[in-house]
């Protein structure tokens, strides 16, 4: 952490705003939409219960 002073404070003090989640059926046109300076990513929860990461390089990579 850059600042010392915040090395004691809660994780929720100093934590930025939390990913958005999609639908397990969302398309690659509805997760574009999420992702934005904001948001540099999207969480999606599969039937089995994991969650995944859906960065903006996975959607490139995804529509090559």
């Amino acid at each position: 952490m850059d600042n010392p002073a915040h090395r004691e404070d809660p994780v929720g003090q100093v934590m930025s705003k939390p990913f958005p989640f999609v639908e397990l059926h969302a398309t690659a046109t509805d997760i574009s939409k999420r992702i934005s300076k904001e948001s540099a990513a999207v969480l999606v929860k599969a039937n089995s219960g994991i969650v995944n990461i859906i960065t903006e390089f996975d959607l490139i990579e995804a529509m090559a």
